[in-house]
């Protein structure tokens, strides 16, 4: 079983005072909440301005396999390329 983290404070992490922090401290207290790995992650707003490639590659080196953004798709062979930014599709209830 894996979860998907979602940074600490939920914000914008181009705006954020330490990006890597963020990303670390979140995937940290899941993990010690949950008792397993978190390999995943969603961006907070996650829209193009929202996601640099400096945090893409802060992803990467926290250790999450792949992270999603909020470009509404389904994953094609052009948008799973770009792992650390793939999008997200709406589940309708």
């Amino acid at each position: 079983m894996y979860g998907r983290a979602h940074t600490v404070n939920h914000v914008s992490l181009t705006k954020a005072n330490n990006s890597i922090i963020e990303l670390k401290e979140s995937k940290r207290q899941l993990e010690d909440l949950l008792g397993h790995g978190i390999e995943y992650m969603a961006y907070p707003f996650g829209w193009h301005c929202d996601v640099s490639q400096k945090i893409m590659s802060e992803a990467r080196e926290v250790g999450y396999k792949c992270a999603f953004g909020t470009i509404q798709s389904p994953i094609s062979e052009v948008s799973a390329r770009n792992r650390y930014y793939l999008p997200r599709m709406v589940m309708m209830k």
